[in-house]
């Protein structure tokens, strides 16, 4: 018989639930392999690129509808709806993560029942040499990016990860009443305990996130539909240079609870804040 390897996850306190099976580990290295992932996925084409949100992964259209990208981290969906929640506030292709491969269209129908295709992802564990990885990015329009990870051992079979990704991205247009339309801050840290001759451990995981995620609501526009299928700018507004957010980035709205009229700011609107602990069990169960 073959070995029988059990991975189990318990949720302590999350908006997006986390768990994990997997079929081997790398202590030396700290990454996990995944038999869900295809050969092809170690090329994945792309798919962590999007066009039209650069903090979201790219939807890939097969003609059936979408509702948001599947993306798993350690073995189940960041998020359980794509609304109001989003996959970019709980998660993002930074250093934390040991891989990121595509998963198939067939393999995320059958394994999750969701359409299209996924992101399967695996978070680092600390291995027994102490590793760093640090990411920094920029672009024409002003964008700064700070990624850091560093794991390593902290006692004999005693294992740590630490993360910080920093974004400031001010869009590629000017928004009049604030700096920024993704301001992200995502922080975590995790300790992983190896025992049973080493083939079991134990990890515990916790990430506080917060985020102004501006880049999506400041995309919309305007223009002229020509009825062939292709559209026009309108007159003096440039499609992905100008927003068509308020100057003074005011909403006035009525509170459906309280029934009351409120003025706020959209920055401070959109404040998202997110607490994730989990804790991930894998043990091996040998032939007696």
């Amino acid at each position: 018989m073959k070995n029988l390897k059990l991975g189990l996850c318990f949720s302590l306190m999350a908006l997006s639930m986390t768990s994990l099976d997997v079929s081997a580990k790398d202590r030396t290295s700290g990454t996990i392999e995944s038999d869900t992932l295809s050969e092809k996925g170690k090329n994945d084409r792309g798919i962590l690129l999007n066009a039209a949100n650069a903090t979201e992964v790219r939807t890939v259209e097969i003609g059936l509808p979408i509702g948001s990208p599947t993306v798993l981290l350690n073995g189940i969906p960041i998020i359980g709806c794509g609304w109001p929640n989003s996959t970019s506030n709980h998660w993002r292709n930074e250093m934390l993560l040991s891989s990121s491969s595509l998963m198939t269209a067939p393999t995320v129908a059958v394994s999750l029942g969701e359409i299209g295709y996924g992101v399967d992802s695996r978070a680092e564990t600390g291995g027994d040499v102490f590793k760093g990885k640090v990411k920094y990015l920029s672009n024409n329009f002003g964008a700064q990016n700070f990624d850091l990870n560093l794991s390593g051992p902290i006692a004999k079979n005693w294992y740590y990860t630490l993360s910080v990704y920093q974004n400031f991205d001010p869009g590629s247009f000017d928004l009049q009443f604030t700096n920024f339309a993704d301001r992200t801050q995502f922080y975590t840290g995790g300790l992983t305990h190896v025992f049973n001759k080493g083939k079991s451990d134990f990890s515990v995981y916790y990430k506080f996130n917060n985020l102004y995620p501006l880049t999506t609501a400041s995309n919309y526009a305007p223009f002229i539909y020509n009825g062939d299928g292709s559209v026009s700018e309108l007159d003096n507004f440039r499609i992905g240079r100008d927003s068509y957010f308020p100057v003074d980035g005011r909403m006035t709205y009525r509170d459906a609870r309280t029934d009351e009229i409120k003025d706020r700011n959209l920055y401070d609107v959109v404040k998202t804040r997110v607490h994730e602990a989990s804790a991930f069990l894998n043990h091996t169960f040998n032939d007696t």
